[in-house]
């Protein structure tokens, strides 16, 4: 606990720094510190009961206040779930946000993954949880839904940080700082694209798509080169209007895919990943269509499971089970990766955040 207290310190001093670019040996304290956490990290983060809750699911302030009440955040990494005629069930994590925190305090704990990405590691962030939970809230995918920057998700916060640390290198360069020469001049490219179905779908060129039955050797999503956080948005924007949703009995406008925005820096990839939302098909009693994308979506989110709980095992990582581990393992694999998995959770469903918090546990192999 010492050795960490002593980290965290130093890490702190490191990000107060006002200058972008880091001096090698604070990149190695940074990657020390983050490696002495953990490669693979869970966060746990209960939204907060909203207004149109009490016209889509019944009940009043009185109920929902006790419904509310269920889910405790504990401490900063303790949160506890009570169901009706059962003993409460209190799970460990590397962090837990309550229903007030807020996206400040969520981007607080990330950033440091993203100046991590900025120093040539790999670094995949997961928003996973039932429909209507806050996931792409907490990513900020929806960038037509942007407002205040205060509210601002991670996607964009983290587009600001790596455009900021991008200019920093620019002028210790032009200020002729020996270490900041050293950083390369790569372009930053972005892809964005979905897997719906078990398909991949290059949500930048629709016409881009590996089917279930195709090899994912024989996909290349489009990489378009950006030099200013506008341009990045602007992609996200058309990105947003061909992803694949509907409505469903937990939310009118439900991602039924997973999104994968990927940043490129040099040889260092930033995947910022909105997974489509867990169901319960004895809960949403879907059918048809919806009931194929459902079946589709808790299967690659098991699969998704299956691979992180192996990664942190030390055993055999079952990475060809979905394509969505596939088209990730160059980035999960690696000994220096990063992986956050960010798992959101509704107040007003006990039993499907409990189902989350059992995925979480084995995410991260940890439960009290």
């Amino acid at each position: 606990m010492e050795k960490l207290a002593k980290l965290k310190e130093r890490k702190e001093q490191i990000i107060a720094r006002k200058e972008h670019y880091y001096p090698k040996y604070e990149k190695h304290l940074l990657n020390q510190y983050l490696e002495y956490k953990g490669n693979i990290r869970v966060f746990v983060r209960v939204r907060p009961i909203l207004s149109q809750d009490f016209k889509a699911y019944g009940g009043t302030q009185e109920s929902f206040d006790v419904i509310q009440k269920a889910i405790q955040a504990l401490n900063n990494s303790q949160l506890s779930i009570e169901l009706e005629k059962s003993p409460p069930q209190t799970f460990n994590f590397d962090a837990v946000f309550g229903p007030q925190s807020t996206q400040d305090q969520v981007y607080a704990e990330v950033k440091h993954l993203i100046q991590s990405f900025l120093d040539g590691n790999d670094v995949s962030i997961f928003a996973y949880g039932q429909t209507g939970s806050g996931k792409t809230y907490t990513m900020g995918t929806e960038m037509s839904k942007q407002t205040s920057q205060g509210n601002q998700g991670i996607i964009p916060r983290a587009v600001r940080q790596v455009f900021g640390e991008i200019q920093g290198r620019k002028d210790q360069v032009q200020e002729g700082q020996e270490e900041a020469k050293e950083a390369r001049e790569d372009g930053m490219r972005v892809s964005v694209q979905e897997i719906y179905m078990d398909s991949i779908r290059d949500l930048l060129n629709l016409q881009n798509v590996i089917t279930q039955n195709n090899a994912i050797s024989k996909y290349e999503p489009e990489s378009i080169t950006v030099t200013n956080e506008a341009q990045v948005f602007t992609l996200l924007r058309k990105a947003e209007n061909n992803r694949v949703v509907a409505e469903t009995m937990c939310n009118e406008r439900s991602s039924r895919s997973h999104s994968i925005l990927q940043i490129k820096l040099g040889k260092a990839t930033l995947n910022l990943i909105d997974l489509a939302g867990s169901e319960r098909l004895n809960t949403t009693k879907v059918e048809g269509d919806r009931q194929k994308e459902t079946l589709a979506i808790n299967k690659s989110l098991s699969a998704l499971a299956d691979v992180i709980s192996a990664m942190k095992e030390g055993r055999f990582v079952p990475y060809r089970n979905s394509k969505l581990t596939q088209l990730l393992q160059i980035y999960l694999g690696s000994s220096s990766a990063k992986t956050l998995m960010i798992v959101n959770l509704n107040p007003i469903s006990l039993n499907e955040s409990l189902c989350s918090l059992r995925f979480a546990a084995k995410v991260n192999s940890c439960s009290a």
